[in-house]
């Protein structure tokens, strides 16, 4: 099986929905809403039921001071959240850590009609990473960090030598700072200095000209404060990738749909690719055993999925990793110029991305989700690089656990998937060499070709074989039906073993014709209205098995619908070829009026 889309690196924007930032927005106004609660609203209440004395009264020596409670200062005006335009942060230590695209970074309100419909207005957005899956939590704790910036005390007044603090820099380029706008322009540049030797807190400046109360006059704030609040630590020093929700994929969501539109997994390793569509009974007559929508191959063509890849959509209904290692940037495309979202060869390569193991691409809900994954790292974990979040995630080996999986795993088993009333006729054909220790009678080579007619369904059905008209006894060829629902494939074979058993005659041909069946609509209690809903048609599908080993057989199917047209004759994996003797000698054991049992003696 070939590769598909082996190496893909970026994702255009134009891949992103509406729907995405519209849900990122909804879940971050209303962590916004909880954070600023406990953040600040409750602190607030419980600080005034405490029974404590009246704290001394803070003397505020410049006009932006604000008196806060228990001696505290705010030292400038409280700046709410839907009242914040932009905060932006510049941090050299990310630099040495994790790269210069790191140190500067910050949030910003958007505003106006976004002519790709992705940016919703007045909605807040990381700088540079609008389409990561920010963290409501944390982003509430960033603008509560800024928006209400809190000091225990102000240490000195007016400060003549700012190193003692950690405060000295010789430009901008070398200090840790925020600055916070509000929507009218008015903004704020506070500098982060040492932290205490307590660890509770660092000292901080406010840049620029405020009135001093003492001499009334504008001049440079010279002041040095102690924050007291905790949050500045955990958002303002952290760093961007902090801020991010370690999504890998879009979370899945059944109850919008119960089936992908499409998943492919690639196992660059092995050259394997493995794709599915979904199929429903009204589409597929095999099918229609299940009653469900059930996924068929597109590659390796012609197998159902198995009940293992159907669990895969719990799996991805909030797919996380543990830890966001990088942040998508805008890229310019190298073949044509084109900007996109996402990351150089460097920093591919740095993970180990560029020459990736595995690829995974579905479509749920319109959404289209794709990550490449490293190998297995020394400590049980993956790098993974998801396309729709654009980031760079540490994954835990258990959260992607089916890459452990054999292709065998994501396809059934079972090589017959139907039940015996769908049944029109069954035609079982071959031969093989009887040991002669079931039947001493029955010695030696062993021809079988009939053609058994089924009428009537459940309790009524009537078996016919149509060579001399023999009526058969339903139970005993219930029996034979079972053993062929019991034939299962086993490991996937290599294109050369393929084409080796298939320059052979095969061994045994089965095949099964479907009735054409009416499927009529239920009511609210399932029960059949008498309407129409869709008619199943008749299909030929014809099993051929080609003896590889003593012991294997490959198994190929080829299904021709009512006006002749074949699919083709299509097979990848093998099954035991005692099961298929066995199978020849209970048709045998059928039209003979023995008892067909399920032992296997093969």
């Amino acid at each position: 099986m070939n590769s598909e889309n082996k190496n893909t690196k970026v994702i255009k924007k134009n891949i992103f929905t509406k729907q995405l930032g519209v849900i990122i927005t909804v879940a971050v106004a209303a962590a916004l809403l909880l954070g600023v609660y406990f953040a600040l609203i409750k602190p607030m209440i419980e600080d005034d039921n405490k029974e404590v004395e009246q704290a001394p009264t803070v003397s505020l020596i410049w006009e932006d001071e604000i008196e806060y409670t228990y001696n505290r200062i705010m030292i400038y005006e409280h700046i709410r959240s839907d009242d914040i335009s932009k905060i932006e942060v510049h941090n050299p230590a990310n630099a040495e850590k994790y790269g210069e695209q790191y140190v500067d970074w910050g949030i910003y309100r958007y505003s106006g009609k976004d002519p790709e419909g992705l940016l919703v207005d007045g909605a807040l957005y990381f700088t540079g990473y609008e389409f990561a899956p920010y963290d409501g939590a944390m982003l509430s704790g960033l603008t509560n960090a800024c928006g209400m910036a809190l000091a225990s005390s102000r240490i000195e007044d007016h400060c003549t030598d700012f190193s003692k603090y950690g405060l000295d820099y010789k430009n901008d380029e070398e200090a840790v700072y925020y600055t916070i706008t509000k929507k009218d322009g008015v903004s704020y540049k506070v500098y982060i200095g040492d932290q205490l030797p307590s660890g509770s807190g660092y000292y901080i400046r406010v840049v620029g000209n405020d009135k001093s109360l003492e001499k009334g006059t504008e001049m440079e704030r010279d002041s040095v404060y102690v924050s007291s609040n905790g949050y500045l630590a955990t958002t303002v020093l952290a760093t961007p990738q902090a801020h991010i929700t370690p999504y890998v994929t879009y979370p899945v969501d059944p109850s919008v749909s119960s089936t992908f539109d499409y998943f492919m997994y690639i196992d660059h390793k092995t050259d394997t690719t493995i794709s599915f569509v979904p199929v429903t009974s009204e589409k597929d007559p095999f099918a229609v055993f299940s009653g469900l929508s059930i996924y068929y191959t597109v590659s390796p063509k012609g197998y159902y999925s198995s009940s293992a890849f159907e669990d895969l959509m719990t799996a991805f209904e909030s797919m996380q990793g543990s830890e966001v290692l990088e942040l998508g940037t805008t890229q310019v495309s190298e073949e044509d110029g084109e900007e996109f979202i996402g990351f150089s060869e460097e920093i591919l390569k740095k993970y180990h991305i560029d020459e990736g193991a595995y690829t995974i691409t579905f479509r749920h809900a319109g959404i289209e989700n794709t990550f490449l994954v490293s190998e297995l790292q020394e400590n049980s974990y993956y790098y993974v690089y998801s396309m729709v979040m654009n980031t760079i995630l540490k994954v835990d080996y258990e959260t992607l656990y089916f890459l452990m999986w054999k292709p065998e795993s994501f396809i059934s088993s079972e090589v017959l998937n139907l039940k015996i009333d769908n049944c029109e006729s069954i035609s079982i054909e071959g031969f093989y060499k009887d040991l002669g220790i079931e039947f001493p009678d029955r010695a030696g080579d062993q021809t079988v070709k009939e053609t058994f007619q089924l009428d009537g369904t459940v309790k009524d059905l009537t078996v016919t074989a149509l060579s001399n008209g023999q009526v058969i006894k339903t139970d005993n060829f219930r029996q034979l039906f079972r053993l062929l629902l019991q034939m299962y494939l086993r490991e996937e074979l290599s294109e050369e073993e393929i084409k080796e058993a298939l320059e052979k005659d095969p061994m045994a041909t089965i095949t099964i014709a479907t009735r054409e069946r009416t499927i009529y609509k239920t009511d609210a209690n399932g029960k059949e209205t008498g309407e129409v809903d869709y008619t199943v048609p008749s299909v030929t599908r014809k099993y051929r098995f080609y003896r590889l080993t003593n012991g294997k057989c490959v198994v190929t199917s080829e299904s021709i619908d009512e006006e002749g047209k074949s699919s083709g004759e299509i097979g990848s994996f093998y099954m035991m070829s005692g099961r298929v003797e066995h199978i020849l000698s209970a048709t045998l054991s059928v039209l003979e009026g023995k008892t067909v049992t399920g032992n296997d003696r093969y």
